[in-house]
């Protein structure tokens, strides 16, 4: 295969590429067409006329007792999760060495924490973890499937 082979089949391979590309672009622009056309006739504006609409109509205003995120995954709230301290931690710990998870398996079993809030509790473990260690609070006796284990000092 030549040279100008090569650049005569790189070129019809091109050509196909730019002619499905605009073949999406079209049809992107219809769906726009479209979307556009909807949002004119039949949505409001305004932030306060959406939260009037009929689909929104089964929210309560004030404070919910299930918060979501964008992506409609529940997160807990500061309100939600009880306070956590040194002595908390430390009376969770007890005389076991436990790992960071198995430290947060017990917390949530404890408080009868949703599954929702696993990352908040795992991120204050972590931490109050990271300060008891500097602290001399907590040692590192060892490790568990790769997993620090802790213990009381």
């Amino acid at each position: 295969m030549s040279n100008t082979d090569a650049w005569r089949l790189a070129a019809v391979q091109l050509r196909s590429e730019i002619a499905s590309t605009r073949q999406r672009l079209a049809e992107l622009e219809t769906a726009l067409a479209v979307l556009s056309a909807l949002t004119e006739t039949s949505a409001p504006t305004s932030r306060r006329a959406r939260q009037n609409t009929p689909s929104n109509a089964t929210h309560t205003s004030g404070r919910s007792d299930q918060r979501t995120r964008r992506n409609g995954m529940n997160r807990p709230t500061k309100r939600d999760l009880p306070l956590t301290g040194t002595q908390t931690w430390l009376d969770i710990i007890g005389d076991a060495q436990m790992t960071a998870a198995e430290i947060v398996d017990s917390a949530m079993h404890r408080f009868k924490i949703a599954s929702a809030a696993r990352r908040k509790i795992y991120s204050r473990v972590g931490n109050w973890l990271n300060g008891a260690v500097k602290r001399s609070w907590v040692i590192v006796v060892g490790q568990r499937y790769g997993a620090n284990l802790y213990q009381k000092a």
